[in-house]
């Protein structure tokens, strides 16, 4: 580092820089500024003086604060390793909070937090954790772990996630959501548990499995359930619920499942088993004299009106805003089976929502039938639900069934931020390990977005930039910790979740 003085040849003016060379190339430092006499020549050469040597001392890193006779030059310095905190210090404590801890696994533990931050295959998970957060895993132990989460595993851990809702709600699990989905292979060979069967992603030339799941009214899972890919979704709701009900002992519970689980044998095993239900209602297959009586009574803006349906009810709610959604729906569906019908196309080949608007749907003469689009008019924003419950009014009914998208919020967490599908194991206890670990990761997830009001996916991202940062010192051959600058929206999950900022560990 040196000082320059350049004259200005036009007015005889000095000025005073500051360089330094940097691979063989000079740099401007510092321009302390232009001396037009000897006084200002001498002031200013005292000022680089000092700048230089303040400069100088700007670049001796003090290692240990408590010690400042003690500075490092930053040479003498080396950085030993990056590595990811953010992720274990959020979802970690978390994980300990609600309890699965108790488990008394910390691989357990890696293994959900990788999952939430990189989900992938378990070898790629082993990558992401050692890569970015200094944790050395051996997949062979992953698996050997992963054979250890047999059913008892999966007990323990539905109990732990029931145990806290408990107590984060206090007052006992009485109302809770039910739904089902597929999750499919990257195979194409069926066996005893990976079977061919409806798919709800189209995958229908691959096996699958069914998952159905259980959560509360605020979308933390409560308890899961696999079954082979060819059980149909409807016989899952009542083993589910005697599952779920004997293994917390409950006396009273009411579950809220849409119209597909509406089976006059799931009703049946239902009441039999003194469960209340809200299910979606398949108010276009009502008897005619109860479609015309729904038709003359619920026409009224945001309307909800009763009606008897032996030991049922049937609540029906009219919406202006679900009108125009219907309508617009239907509108869509037409314009591309007309699309279709003036294109040539056999319109046989649309979808059925689409199908139900022809005649002759059998034929190349299909066309669109305009009384068909009438009678479907006169269902637009109507929406059923049918409970056996005596003590709930429609409107409670209305309210509870409006939570059902919070178990339908979680599927589509599990299948994108999680990964949950496709699965690459295939052996069935692999494969209902993996379900564990993702149900786990899942539970984990959703508490900590309720806590904090963020998205998983954008909790992740915020906490995959808080990073740690070893440094070495060679002379001492001691190491110490910095953390990156915590941002404004990080440092809100932090507080929300009740965790300390990191800082420097010595």
């Amino acid at each position: 580092m040196y000082l320059k003085r350049q004259k200005n040849t036009q007015n005889g003016h000095i000025s005073f820089k500051i360089f330094e060379k940097i691979s063989g190339r000079e740099k401007l430092i510092k321009h302390l500024g232009t001396a037009k006499n000897e006084d200002e020549i001498k002031d200013l050469e005292r000022l680089a003086i000092q700048a230089i040597g303040d400069i100088k001392s700007e670049r001796n890193l003090p290692l240990f604060p408590k010690d400042h006779s003690r500075l490092v030059d930053i040479e003498k310095i080396s950085i030993k390793n990056i590595s990811v905190v953010g992720l274990h210090d959020i979802f970690g404590h978390v994980y300990d909070e609600i309890g699965f801890g108790l488990l008394g696994n910390t691989l357990l533990r890696d293994l959900v937090i990788g999952r939430i931050g990189f989900p992938g295959s378990k070898l790629k998970t082993c990558d992401y954790l050692f890569d970015y957060c200094g944790i050395l895993m051996n997949p062979d132990n992953i698996y050997r772990f992963m054979d250890s989460l047999t059913d008892s595993k999966k007990e323990q851990v539905s109990t732990i996630s029931a145990g806290y809702v408990t107590g984060l709600e206090k007052e006992i699990i009485s109302l809770v959501f039910f739904d089902v989905t597929t999750l499919h292979f990257e195979a194409f060979d069926e066996d005893d548990f990976r079977k061919m069967g409806f798919s709800k992603v189209g995958k229908f030339n691959q096996p699958q499995v069914v998952v159905a799941l259980l959560v509360t009214s605020r979308g933390i899972p409560l308890a899961y359930e696999s079954f082979e890919g060819n059980k149909f979704e409807g016989h899952t709701l009542v083993p589910v619920l005697n599952m779920f009900k004997k293994r917390l002992n409950l006396a009273k519970l009411v579950v809220v499942a849409d119209s597909a689980m509406l089976s006059k044998k799931n009703l049946e095993e239902l009441e039999k088993n003194n469960y209340e239900y809200i299910l979606g209602g398949r108010i276009k297959n009502e008897k005619k004299d109860m479609q015309k009586q729904i038709w003359e009574k619920v026409n009224e803006k945001d309307s909800l009106c009763e009606f008897s349906r032996g030991e049922q009810r049937l609540i029906v709610g009219y919406s202006l805003s679900r009108a125009a959604h219907d309508a617009k729906n239907r509108e869509r569906a037409i314009k591309r089976l007309q699309k279709r019908i003036d294109a040539g196309d056999n319109p046989a080949f649309s979808n059925a929502g689409a199908r139900k608007f022809l005649q002759n749907q059998n034929t190349q003469k299909a066309e669109i039938d305009q009384d068909k689009i009438d009678r479907d008019k006169k269902w637009d924003g109507l929406k059923g639900y049918v409970t056996n419950s005596k003590s709930l009014t429609p409107t409670e009914v209305l309210s509870s069934y409006g939570n059902l998208w919070q178990i339908e919020k979680d599927f589509r967490m599990s299948k994108t931020d999680l990964l949950a599908r496709p699965i690459f194991h295939f052996r069935q206890r692999r494969i209902k390990a993996h379900l564990c670990l993702v149900f786990v990761a899942l539970v984990v997830g959703k508490v900590a977005e309720i806590k904090t009001g963020v998205s998983v996916r954008k909790m992740t991202e915020l906490l995959k930039l808080v990073r740690a940062v070893t440094i070495y010192d060679k002379i001492s051959k001691q190491e110490f910790v910095l953390t990156t600058e915590i941002s404004a929206d990080q440092r809100k999950i932090y507080e929300a979740v009740g965790v300390k900022l990191p800082g420097k560990h010595f």
